[in-house]
């Protein structure tokens, strides 16, 4: 496999245990780019001249593009080189190829299709899982440094594009899910960096609402209504209009549909997050406050265990009095004859051994 090749931000390289390659200059970054922009196609060398040299060609310009060529060669291919290169030389320029998991763009597109898959099937929580993967490879604005130039614009907001519909598909199935309350945060963070975009105004809308938080979903609304008329002299959708109509005479059509799942005492059971010895963790929502929590369900067999019983109640009540920002809180607990669990805090960072998998955690972190 060829070192890592990345565009989702400022150009880089990496090596397989994460450490950064050298790209080069300016003008061999430009190279690169240029090549990444198009990958998989061949770009002639009078394109690559003149996008390298920014114009303005020396003399010694096609022998120096081979020089730079020779270089990225290196750095891209690394460990790779015996088994042939990343950068072909084909008539009439040069060819960037790429396995899918050596470029973050392929990985990025590949990531959010599957989602929408996920999504297309209905398995809201994977879809929302594989947009979390595929977010996470963004750094920045493609090409970063390239971006405006017009061999790069339109790749760039290509990419860019696909983002932003990755994020409204994500909060899609959030709501799915009945996550109400947990995607406000990032359908306000998201609405503020998209400042003409609509449907995350309408998802946010429908969040709040849905959240009891009628006044503060019509004020969306509202603000929206008045950007778009001093900035632009426009007016919402009709759509959006609908919604608001919809929303002040509060309208049972934009309730959530009813949650699917194993229920359990209050709560909503959902997929399964780990399993130990004596216990299985779900995902759950607690459907009476909006809120989205880890469910962590004790085996039936051990839950009228005398033993087990004196243990569990006196762990359980000693943790629910426990308040430290180090610890995890004890949201509930419960345990009658035919089960036991506790609720806490839901984390979506993934497990300790997911994380350790992607590399070693800084002192900070750890």
């Amino acid at each position: 496999m060829s070192n890592r090749v990345g565009v989702l931000g400022p150009i880089e390289i990496t090596a397989a245990d994460r450490s950064a390659v050298d790209t080069g200059g300016k003008r061999q970054r430009r190279l690169l780019a240029a090549l990444a922009v198009r990958a998989g196609d061949v770009v002639s060398v009078d394109s690559l001249v003149d996008i390298v040299f920014e114009g303005n060609p020396t003399e010694s310009a096609e022998r120096t593009l081979q020089s730079y060529v020779s270089r990225l060669r290196r750095a891209v291919d690394g460990e790779n080189h015996s088994n042939g290169t990343a950068i072909e030389r084909t008539s009439p320029g040069y060819v960037l190829r790429l396995e899918p998991d050596s470029f973050d763009a392929f990985c990025f597109v590949d990531g959010v299709q599957t989602a929408r898959d996920h999504a297309a099937n209905g398995d809201h929580a994977a879809a929302v899982r594989g947009f979390d993967d595929a977010l996470r490879l963004w750094r920045g604005r493609p090409f970063a440094e390239f971006a405006d130039e017009p061999w790069a614009l339109a790749e760039s907001e290509r990419l860019s594009e696909i983002r932003a519909t990755a994020i409204e598909d994500r909060a899609e199935s959030q709501l799915a899910l009945g996550g109400h309350a947990e995607v406000i945060p990032d359908l306000e963070r998201f609405s503020r960096e998209e400042t003409t975009r609509e449907r995350p105004r309408a998802q946010l809308m429908l969040a709040l609402y849905r959240s009891g938080r009628q006044a503060e979903a019509l004020r969306v609304y509202q603000d929206y209504s008045r950007y778009l008329g001093e900035e632009m002299g426009l007016e919402p959708s009709a759509s959006l209009h609908d919604l608001e109509s919809k929303i002040i005479a509060s309208d049972p059509s934009l309730d959530a549909e009813p949650l699917g799942g194993e229920k359990l005492r209050g709560y909503q059971l959902y997929e399964e997050l780990g399993r130990g010895a004596f216990s299985v963790v779900h995902r759950g929502t607690q459907p009476s406050v909006g809120r989205d929590v880890a469910v962590k369900v004790i085996r039936a067999e051990l839950a009228n265990e005398p033993d087990f019983v004196r243990r569990f109640e006196t762990e359980a009540h000693m943790v629910a009095n426990l308040e430290h920002p180090h610890i995890v809180p004890l949201y509930d607990f419960w345990r009658d004859p035919d089960g036991a669990y506790g609720v806490m805090p839901l984390f979506r960072g993934g497990t300790l051994a997911d994380s350790l998998s992607r590399g070693p955690w800084k002192l900070s972190a750890a």
